[in-house]
């Protein structure tokens, strides 16, 4: 997942690894999110087996849930595999406001998860401008530096989407926590 995220100019600052259940799984996103994560990543525990409670941890934590999300990535990965619509992963803000972070939850295999930051990563920074206030403008006019951390991000023109603009206040972009 990481370098994956990497693809996207998101660096990640902390992985955390937590065991199956839905209190561990919420308190590890609490912590995250009030360590400063602007998103949330979580990897495995979306299907339907007993074990997998992600889902049910991640909902109470959600403001606003982005069922377009959620859709496109399903529709992303049922292009490969029947088996993406098991998955029941949710995406969605834990606020509105400047101070709220994106959550997904992502299925646990590495397919769903290279479908999952696929239809993810290029959406993060139109999302996180969004939630400090942004306007509507074309995705264009937003940051592509996300994790403003202790990697560096690349910079200069990306060869899909041309010149990167800067984000205007990059110590709003934490980073990403997920569980591989």
């Amino acid at each position: 997942a990481q370098r994956l995220l990497a693809e996207h100019d998101v660096v990640v600052e902390k992985v955390d690894l937590v065991p199956d259940g839905v209190e561990p799984v919420r308190e590890a996103i609490r912590r995250a999110v009030a360590g400063g994560a602007r998103v949330v990543l979580t990897t495995g525990g979306t299907g339907v087996t007993p074990r997998d409670l992600t889902p049910e941890a991640t909902a109470p934590l959600l403001e606003t849930r982005i069922e377009g999300i959620e859709a496109q990535i399903r529709a992303h990965g049922l292009t490969k595999t029947p088996l993406a619509g098991l998955s029941r992963g949710l995406v969605g803000v834990t606020s509105r406001g400047a101070e709220g972070a994106l959550v997904v939850n992502a299925p646990g295999s590495r397919g769903g998860v290279k479908d999952t930051v696929a239809v993810v990563g290029p959406l993060v920074p139109h999302v996180l401008e969004q939630l400090g206030g942004g306007d509507h403008r074309a995705h264009s006019s937003t940051t592509e530096r996300i994790g403003m951390s202790r990697a560096a991000t690349r910079s200069g023109p990306s060869p899909r989407n041309g010149p990167r603009p800067r984000c205007p206040d990059p110590a709003r972009h934490r980073g990403l926590w997920g569980w591989p």
